[in-house]
């Protein structure tokens, strides 16, 4: 910023002729006071008992004020407090290069003045037309400086009312509590790291008319000149709707998942009774053909039944760890199907969260496909290894399904395709309804593999 060139002499003043010897001498052009101040320019004013009322404000001014002062006169109170008015000023003794260097600072503090009060305008009227609450807390008086008109609307009061107001008052005690443990744990924040992160929290604040409001209040820190937190500010906001809501839709919520878990256990008992009841009926049947049927479809039913316990102790009603699941549903089948020469079930499903629809799917593929391992993949004189894993395909998108043993393999000349029992029928069909494929590896004395994939993750 320059000084300029040109400087206005206040004629109605005293002493204007040695006021402009003065500034001619710093080498500035002057000009006299007529009837306009363009806008700017620095005006010069001789400082004495009978100008200094003229000193009194300096704010809004066209341009900055200069006062040229004798140094005898300094010594009046009211002089000096004039002097300290104006935007800057200088003895008439000074030489020109402090005439100048003082000239400087008066505009370079009338600038900073201008500058200040717009801010000051645009802030105040963004905060005295907005809807949210504006305010400032000082730290250090623990007073409110500033609250903005909304506050009527907020909660009931008048802005001298709202000010006069201690925030303890303002605020129920458990949330006046909670935002003083927060200011302590920002304060320790700034000092550790030198930054704050602005906070954001719903507090309950009493209304005039005698009810509770919930308030977003988002705070920050306004420092002091020496980088120390000094001030909160705060914008509120009415959440009591909101809130209300949130609370509505959270019970609503609860007692959805209260009634599936009624409906889930109401559905376990039932398939609990119905593998009873076929248990039962197999203990009745005399073919022995017969009576596998009735093993096959109890522990069909078996496989749901371990689904909606899962279900019950899963956090989501909706989904489900396949890998929890399908490790309950084979050690069920492992401890049914126990064999002399051992069984090493090795689980490798990790990660894998598949909703209720799919895994019913997956569990009663899973079920045939280890069944048949159990009942006739075992090879005399040796152990059976059970692998049950999953693997991830385009970018963790689908994934496959692989269920393998290290056993007898398939028959010579069997077609997967086209042959097999029901428990081969099944799995096929049940992984059309996933959108999958299914493959069949083996080999005589090599094991066998079912692939059922990709399948959407």
């Amino acid at each position: 910023m320059l000084v300029p060139d040109k400087v206005l002499v206040d004629y109605s003043s005293p002493f204007p002729e040695l006021c402009e010897r003065l500034l001619e001498s710093a080498g500035l052009s002057v000009q006299r006071l007529d009837s306009g101040w363009p806008g700017g320019m620095t005006l010069v004013r001789w400082l004495d008992a009978s100008t200094a009322p003229l000193f009194a404000t300096r704010r809004a001014t066209a341009g900055p004020v200069m006062a040229i002062v004798d140094a005898q006169s300094l010594r009046a109170d009211d002089i000096a407090l004039a002097a300290g008015s104006a935007h800057s000023y200088s003895l008439s003794i000074d030489p020109p290069e402090v005439l100048r260097a003082t000239l400087l600072s008066g505009f370079r503090r009338w600038d900073t003045d201008r500058r200040l009060e717009e801010s000051e305008s645009r802030f105040r009227f963004i905060a005295e037309n907005a809807g949210d609450v504006i305010w400032t807390w000082n730290m250090r008086t623990r007073r409110y400086e500033f609250i903005s008109p909304s506050i009527k609307q907020l909660r009931g009061l008048g802005v001298a009312e709202a000010l006069a107001e201690p925030m303890e008052r303002s605020m129920r005690p458990e949330s006046f509590n909670k935002s003083m443990a927060q200011l302590a744990q920002g304060l320790v924040e700034y000092r550790r790291t030198g930054s704050f992160t602005p906070l954001t929290d719903v507090y309950e604040q009493p209304h005039a008319d005698g009810t509770v409001r919930h308030v977003e209040i988002t705070t920050t820190f306004l420092l002091d000149a020496d980088g120390e937190p000094e001030k909160l500010l705060g914008v509120s906001r009415d959440a009591t709707e909101r809130v209300s809501a949130e609370r509505a839709l959270k019970a609503a919520l609860e007692e959805r998942d209260t009634l599936l878990k009624e409906l889930g256990h109401r559905i376990k008992n039932t398939l609990a009774m119905t593998g009873s009841l076929l248990s039962l009926a197999q203990g009745m049947v005399r073919d022995p053909d017969d009576a596998t049927l009735f093993e096959e479809s109890r522990a069909r039913v078996q496989a749901m039944a371990v689904l909606y316990d899962r279900l019950l102790h899963s956090r989501s009603q909706s989904s489900i760890g396949l890998g929890d699941y399908l490790g309950d549903l084979c050690s069920a089948l492992a401890d049914a199907y126990a064999h002399a020469d051992g069984l090493s079930l090795v689980m490798d499903v990790t990660g894998v969260e598949v909703d209720s629809r799919r895994a019913v799917s997956l569990g009663l593929a899973v079920n045939e496909a280890v069944t048949n391992a159990l009942k006739y993949a075992a090879v005399p004189g040796r152990p059976l290894t059970l692998r049950i894993a999953s693997s991830r395909r385009h970018g963790g998108e689908s994934f496959d399904l692989s269920i393998a043993d290290d056993g007898a393999g398939l028959p010579a000349g069997f077609d997967p395709a086209a042959g097999g029992g029901l428990g081969f029928l099944l799995i096929r069909s049940l992984a059309e309804q996933l959108g999958a494929g299914l493959e069949v590896r083996s080999a005589p004395g090599q094991g066998t593999e079912l692939r059922i994939g990709p399948i959407s993750a």
